[in-house]
């Protein structure tokens, strides 16, 4: 489960308490949970974050920033910084196929992120050809209408019910890509390390 969180509710709100609470309300393995915050809620006040983010991984959450690349983009701050996850933002995806500029970009991302230990998850996916490029990248995740649509909590509860019975392609809009067979582990995220791209008989 990820949920954003603003910098007014990071900052100006108790959110160890709120999220430590609503982890032992619910029953949530606190290892489920993930926070996403921006590179903009980091530098803001850098030393209150760390220890906030730091706080929060001790019990399990993980930390995700979203939005990677469009804001203040300093490499010191993803070593100083306790994070477990980058979502590149979806204005490098848009145009991944013919742009070379954000293909150079989007690259480089995703290396740095393996490099440095962190989950790479791209923002954005429209496009059967976009999903391709980056598993070719070995971008860890993507994520996007090409996965999936919104959908309600029912119809999230039975995506979760199938895929945990081993249902195969777990994709709401299997129908117009069904050259595809995904394991979805969120609600249109796709983990790119297990997918098999049968159209071009890549398998990461």
């Amino acid at each position: 489960i990820s949920v954003n969180v603003s910098p007014y509710q990071f900052y100006n709100e108790d959110i160890f308490s709120t999220v430590k609470s609503a982890i032992e309300q619910s029953g949530l393995d606190a290892r489920r949970l993930e926070i996403e915050i921006t590179e903009g809620t980091l530098v803001r006040e850098s030393d209150q974050a760390i220890k906030i983010l730091r706080s929060l991984r001790e019990i399990g959450v993980r930390i995700a920033v979203d939005d990677f690349g469009t804001g203040y983009s300093s490499l010191s701050y993803l070593q100083r910084f306790p994070l477990d996850r980058l979502k590149i933002d979806r204005a490098f995806v848009r145009e991944l196929e013919d742009n070379v500029g954000d293909q150079r970009i989007t690259h480089a991302i995703i290396d740095l992120g393996r490099n440095l230990g962190l989950n790479v998850i791209a923002e954005g996916v429209e496009t059967a050809g976009q999903l391709d490029t980056l598993s070719k990248m070995s971008c860890h995740e993507a994520q996007g209408f090409l996965i999936s649509r919104p959908v309600g909590a029912v119809q999230t509860l039975t995506i979760i019910a199938e895929h945990a019975m081993g249902g195969g392609a777990i994709v709401t809009n299997q129908e117009s890509h069904d050259e595809y067979d995904p394991i979805v582990e969120s609600e249109g995220t796709v983990n790119l390390d297990s997918v098999m791209l049968k159209r071009s008989g890549l398998t990461q």
